[in-house]
């Protein structure tokens, strides 16, 4: 449940190297012997958008992840409302878009069946500061 940030893309051996929020700095693949160590927790900050997708939870467009409803014509939701466990029929199957030119990237698990986990790391109004490394620290 920790987030981190990828601080180098080594293309060559297919793999990333990541800074913790703890200071941790550790190498992952990502394709590496056909292996993916990590998950994308937000894609929004590097400026993922679906133009024209309106979220049934309310936001009028979006950011990051797009979630959509196998069960129910155009109902689509951001991260925030799709991780609400009351904003929709929890037995519901949804298949998740990274990008709006993507086709579905994967269909998900039930939301019922899966485990909730609570993201622990570096968020809003976060008091941020420079380590003994010149990397930034968090407190």
């Amino acid at each position: 449940g920790h987030v981190g940030t990828v601080i180098r893309l080594n293309t060559d051996s297919k793999t990333v190297t990541v800074c913790w929020d703890s200071e941790a700095i550790c190498d992952y693949r990502v394709g590496h012997e056909n292996a993916y160590d990590l998950r994308v927790f937000d894609n929004g900050p590097v400026g993922a958008r679906h133009p024209g997708v309106t979220c049934a939870g309310g936001h009028d467009s979006i950011i990051g992840f797009r979630f959509k409803c196998l069960h129910c014509p155009d109902f689509n939701f951001c991260t925030h409302w799709y991780m609400n466990e009351s904003s929709h029929d929890m037995a519901h199957t949804f298949c998740q878009f990274d990008t709006d030119d993507d086709l579905m990237v994967q269909k998900l698990p039930l939301r019922v069946q899966s485990e909730k986990l609570k993201a622990q790391g570096i968020f809003k109004d976060a008091i941020v500061t420079r380590g003994k490394d010149a990397s930034l620290s968090y407190m």
